[in-house]
Order: C-alpha cells, then structure tokens, then sequence
C-alpha cells in the first residue's frame, strides 16, 4: 500500500510536469514487486489459493498510462535514427534498420496491451 501510494504520487507530479522517462521506468521496475492477496470470492475457481497482485497492475491505472505522450516519448526513446550529416544524405532506412523499428514496435504494444491498455482507454 504505502509503495503504491508513493508511487502515485510521483507519477501525478510528473503528469502535471509531462515527464514521461520516469513513470516509464517506474512501470518496469514494479512488475518485478507483488503481495499475495485472499482470493477473490466471485471467482471460485481455487479458493483456498492465494492470488498475486503486482504494484505495477495498480500503477497501470493512473491517468499518466493513458497519455498518448507516454507512449510517444517511449517509442521515440527506443527508436532513434541517426540524424543525417547533411541535406544531401539520403534518410532511408535499410532493410535490417527497418525490421528493427518494427520488431521495436511490435514489442511496445505488446507492452501496453500487457498493462491493460487498449484502444478502449
């Protein structure tokens, strides 16, 4: 509780900032942290287990994860082209750099879908 109360607090400063490289990192982080919690009773599959709940499943329901910005500053973060020398040189990518991007891609909507962002939200 008190890790994901400070957590929010820190992503609510950062969204009133439009700082995105730390609530990025603070999501990866927190996938790595959970508490078991009782089972829930509407769903009574097994219910003498234990559930875990990962503190990066509470964070991901912050207004900041839904902020296309996020997501923007992400992707340009982990793409970067190099910037041409001159106004000559040509900007097209090579196959092998193409492939990258989209493996890179692919892999951040894999991650969004994962905390649960969908086109819905």
């Amino acid at each position: 509780e008190t890790l994901s109360t400070l957590c929010n607090a820190v992503l609510k400063s950062c969204a009133e900032r439009k700082e995105y490289d730390p609530p990025y990192t603070l999501l990866r982080l927190t996938g790595a942290y959970y508490q078991k919690v009782k089972p829930d009773p509407s769903r009574p599959q097994h219910p003498d287990t234990e559930e875990l709940e990962y503190l990066s499943s509470r964070l991901c329901e912050n207004p900041i994860y839904s902020d296309l910005g996020l997501w923007h500053f992400v992707l340009s973060k982990d793409i970067k082209t190099p910037a041409p020398v001159s106004q000559s040189e040509d900007r097209t990518l090579s196959v092998a750099d193409k492939r990258a991007v989209v493996q890179r891609v692919t892999l951040l909507l894999y991650s969004m879908r994962g905390i649960g962002f969908t086109p819905q939200r």
